[in-house]
């Protein structure tokens, strides 16, 4: 359910009286009336599971453009979207019962909103049918309905054996059905997953959705040009909706849905495919889905507006993990970027949350183990280490407009050498990448660089002589004068100098540049030192660089404490992960045998590794 931020809500509070008991709501009367009558409603209360002869609406809010209605005899201002379903809608002859969200519950009580929006899910699968509003009607709109309905002929709607064949002009019509700006709210999905029966309407022009589905599941497509439109039908969220509420598992021809009776998915899981969906409120994108998941996940989420996003997040990502989520499988790094990718969780939202909140027993991962196992290579040690800014004595300002701070001497003249044997790496490199520049990738990407806070998680690392690189390491780079024309300087600046707060200081104290073995560049946060490692989350399908320090030999004793996974094995390295990096270049492929890293975290840092970027939020 979406926020409706007007400044009538107030005025509109004393309409409503309090819900009595804890399964009561209200439904409306749209009462009858002709095209250009107002439109006129009023209110009832009923208890949920004593009223079952009521139509739900599934609609989107749209635009904050307002018209006005009467509501038990007052003005009320709804949508635009909303007021064009209501006047479409609406029976001339006799009054209609209906579930409207923006309508039927008080949006001005907090309370009675967290309330309702937990029995959405129960509305909306007692209601005898969900109308799904798509908006008003265009041309391509009665193509694709006209054909929906002549392509069934038969009462089976369910069949698999007719072979459907459509013109280019048809079939580009039903695309654009399926990319209706509905089908992009997130509220949508369990609308659709929990009805009994859908009509969709647009405009006056109305379709069964099984003449809808029977054209889904029986179009065949030969063209090689048809084929790029139906993947087009087939990548939409209509599609996706249709192929889950049609799998046997969830959905059977005699009607019964699992995903009424709370035995479908996990909410994580959902999250995972559904959370990129709009929505007004970033709450909602797992209060949306609540409604559909799994009983256990239901219990698990209190629904509460108040309560901060990154608790939320936290919640549903611990229950995800130690409930539904197989431990020690190696795509668990996987499973929790992907939940954080498609909810737009930044790594950063998890920082407001402190040891305190994550010292209770609730976010263990099992009865006897705080932490999750996941796997990694081991990319090579740090040579050397470059500070990015440098405002004591001797700096001097580099002429680039989007450099806000200074460039020490030390800085300036390693980077010339850096520069220099990196220039066609670092071209070719980013120049593969058709939908993402460096600098793109590095003004919206260091918001990842971060040192960890304590305690630190163990790590478990390959035998090997770790320091055997670190002897030939930079102690000292060559002076260089630079200029414009051989390196420049300005401009490679202009790819990485970037300074979010306008404090020259900032990047100095949160990350620097370094050189590893191998040849590859990369920020990493201020508590790195020379030595250190670098491991890459195996089964993370994305670019997740863990920052581990080998403890000395001498306290490279596992601790008994650590869970019963933790390998003890004394001929193996132990280190602690100290925090996360990014790529300023990748290293060259490994010639040499390639070594293996065991991370043990505890649900903290999981979520510190897998959070995105501000660049991953901005994306789609």
């Amino acid at each position: 359910m979406e926020s409706l931020n007007h400044t009538s809500i107030a005025s509109n509070s004393h309409l409503y009286l309090p819900l009595a008991v804890t399964d009561e709501i209200r439904l409306l009367s749209l009462e009858p009336g002709h095209a250009n009558e107002t439109i006129k409603c009023t209110l009832q209360h009923t208890k949920l599971k004593g009223f079952s002869r009521y139509e739900a609406l599934s609609y989107m809010w749209g635009p904050k453009e307002y018209r006005t209605i009467e509501l038990e005899g007052k003005p009320y201002a709804v949508t635009e979207n909303l007021w064009q379903a209501l006047i479409h809608l609406r029976l001339e002859q006799e009054s209609r019962t209906m579930w409207i969200d923006a309508i039927c519950i008080n949006q001005g009580d907090g309370s009675e909103r967290n309330h309702q929006v937990m029995q959405m899910g129960a509305i909306y699968s007692h209601a005898s049918r969900v109308l799904v509003w798509l908006g008003l009607p265009d041309v391509t709109t009665q193509i694709a309905f006209e054909v929906c309905k002549s392509s069934l002929r038969g009462p089976d709607h369910y069949s698999t054996d007719v072979k459907l064949t459509f013109s280019i002009d048809e079939l580009k019509a039903i695309r654009d059905l399926c990319y209706r700006e509905y089908w992009s709210r997130l509220w949508i999905v369990q609308e659709v997953l929990l009805a009994h029966e859908i009509l969709l309407c647009c405009g006056n022009l109305q379709l069964n959705w099984l003449n809808f589905q029977f054209v889904l599941r029986n179009m065949r497509i030969t063209d090689k040009v048809y084929k790029e439109v139906w993947y087009n039908i087939w990548a939409s969220t209509l599609h996706s909706l249709w192929r889950l509420g049609n799998d046997q598992r969830f959905h059977t021809h005699s009607n019964h849905n699992a995903f009424r009776c709370g035995t479908t998915m996990s909410l994580g899981s959902l999250c995972s495919v559904f959370g990129k969906l709009k929505c007004q409120d970033v709450k909602d994108r797992v209060f949306g889905l609540s409604g559909i998941a799994k009983e256990c996940c239901k219990n698990d989420l209190t629904i509460d507006y108040s309560i901060p996003w990154s608790v939320i997040c936290t919640t549903v990502l611990h229950h995800y993990m130690s409930t539904h989520h197989t431990m020690g499988s190696r795509n668990t790094v996987w499973t929790a970027h992907a939940f954080h990718r498609r909810l737009k969780v930044r790594s950063e939202d998890y920082i407001q949350l402190n040891n305190k909140f994550y010292d209770s027993d609730r976010w263990n991962f099992g009865p006897d183990s705080r932490t999750v196992e996941a796997t990694g290579i081991v990319r090579g040690e740090i040579l050397h280490i470059f500070p990015l800014t440098d405002t004591s004595k001797g700096a001097r300002p580099i002429n680039s407009p989007s450099l806000k701070g200074f460039i020490s001497p030390s800085l300036s003249d390693a980077l010339a050498v850096l520069i220099r044997d990196h220039q066609t790496r670092i071209d070719s490199h980013w120049h593969n990448l058709e939908d993402m520049d460096l600098s793109c990738y590095l003004k919206y990407g260091l918001d990842l660089v971060a040192n960890f806070p304590g305690p630190l998680c163990e790590v478990s690392l390959d035998p090997t002589e770790y320091g055997d690189f670190s002897n030939g390491a930079i102690k000292h780079a060559p002076r260089i004068d630079l200029t414009p024309d051989e390196i420049t300087l300005s401009k490679r600046w202009d790819t990485f100098g970037f300074d979010r707060t306008g404090n020259p200081s900032l990047l100095a104290e949160t990350y620097s540049l370094a050189v590893v073995t191998g040849g590859g560049s990369s920020f990493v946060p201020s508590q790195t030192r020379v030595g250190d490692v670098l491991v890459d989350l195996k089964g993370s399908r994305c670019n997740i660089i863990a920052l581990v320090r080998i403890s000395p030999e001498e306290e490279n004793v596992p601790d008994a404490r650590q869970d019963a996974s933790m390998d003890s094995s004394k001929d193996r390295r132990c280190g602690k992960l100290l925090g996360r990096c990014i790529d300023l270049l990748p290293r060259d492929e490994p010639r040499h045998q390639t070594r293996e890293a065991r991370l043990f975290l505890d649900l903290r840092t999981l979520q510190l590794l897998t959070g995105v970027s501000i660049r991953d939020c901005a994306s789609s």
